[in-house]
């Protein structure tokens, strides 16, 4: 039946609390699936030591605030020499993982086994993850790039609106607060010397440690990476032990 009333005053506008609330997102294009988090993962921790980088993540994807999926590895070998991890959500974090391994399968194809190295790797990740905030469509993860170049460690973070930068300590999420200025404080003690194997992995164990107790959506179980001459070394999935003591003296800690 046809309508007499006044015409709407505005047409064709967009509605800012649609866009807020991700219904814009689902409604104009059904096949978007970076409209915001549903499965996510928690802090990662990077840190450089003389020689090679340690990577390190829990293996818990939450559903919201509910420990969903708890034996879930967050850590991905690209090749021999690079990883990437990231937290935030897991499903963008797979279809990342996809891309960067559909590119390593043709540079081998096409390049005569050319292995995709760290720093490109990073560049091209902060490109495109620039390119897909710019179009207003995110992924909703934050990324950290590990690995071996020319023989130097290399240890670069990359956030979902494509800032980049690369240091010798690298945690994403409440880690940045949690264990950040621990790794900083080692560094700093060491007046400008890198890091043994041996003090890179306790710092990083403690990292973890500290991670797990006060945030509320890491869990006790994770899994460490060793990136050196030797290549990449998957470590198993572990279990924190940890003493409330410790957590109880926090700041003292720090």
């Amino acid at each position: 039946m046809a309508s007499f009333g006044p015409a709407p005053l505005f047409t064709n506008h967009v509605d800012l609390g649609s866009i807020l609330s991700g219904k814009l997102a689902t409604e104009k294009s059904p096949t978007a699936v970076s409209a915001y988090p549903i499965a996510t993962g928690s802090s990662v921790f990077g840190i450089k030591y003389d020689g090679g980088v340690l990577l390190g993540a829990d293996t818990l994807v939450s559903y919201g605030k509910m420990a969903r999926y708890p034996n879930v590895p967050r850590l991905f070998q690209v090749n021999d020499t690079t990883v990437i991890t990231c937290s935030g959500d897991y499903a963008d974090f797979q279809h990342i993982t996809s891309l960067v391994e559909r590119m390593q399968i043709e540079e081998e194809r096409t390049q005569n086994e050319v292995v995709m190295q760290p720093r490109s790797l990073h560049r091209y990740l902060t490109r495109y993850l620039y390119n897909l905030r710019s179009k207003f469509d995110p992924k909703w993860t934050n990324i950290v790039v590990a690995g071996l170049q020319d023989g130097e460690p290399f240890l670069g973070y990359i956030s979902m609106i494509g800032l980049a930068f690369t240091e010798d300590a690298v945690t994403t999420g409440l880690g940045g607060a949690i264990a950040l200025p621990l790794m900083r404080k080692m560094l700093d003690q060491n007046k400008g010397k890198r890091l043994t194997f041996e003090e890179a992995t306790k710092i990083m164990e403690e990292s973890l440690k500290l991670g797990f107790a006060l945030d509320c959506v890491a869990y006790p179980k994770y899994q460490i990476a060793n990136i050196n001459k030797d290549g990449v070394q998957m470590g198993k999935p572990e279990t924190v032990s940890l003493n409330w003591k410790y957590v109880k003296n926090f700041d003292a800690t720090l």
